[in-house]
């Protein structure tokens, strides 16, 4: 009997470790379709801190040359998200 709770118990992590990460590329192309796109867009990206609580940061290169990129955070938002949508936190609106 605890063999089973364990194994049930493995695969439950197992599935939390894999959930965020697609929520998270999900999101992150939500917030990129609202925003709009920025003419030199590194890269988006949501990281699950809590529960359904995200923090989504846009980056843009800043300067470019043969030897090193320069990206900054052009903008973060604190975002709820649940059931595929955004349902709380920081207001998106078309930018770009």
């Amino acid at each position: 009997m605890a063999k089973e709770k364990s194994v049930a118990k493995e695969k439950v992590v197992e599935k939390a470790k894999i959930e965020p990460l697609q929520h998270n590329e999900e999101l992150a192309q939500i917030v990129l379709e609202t925003l709009g796109k920025p003419n030199s867009l590194a890269n988006v990206k949501a990281t699950n801190l809590f529960e359904d609580w995200y923090r989504v940061n846009v980056r843009v290169v800043k300067e470019e040359n043969e030897m090193l990129t320069i990206t900054t955070i052009s903008d973060s938002f604190f975002v709820r998200f649940s059931k595929g949508k955004i349902v709380g936190g920081d207001e998106i609106i078309k930018k770009y």
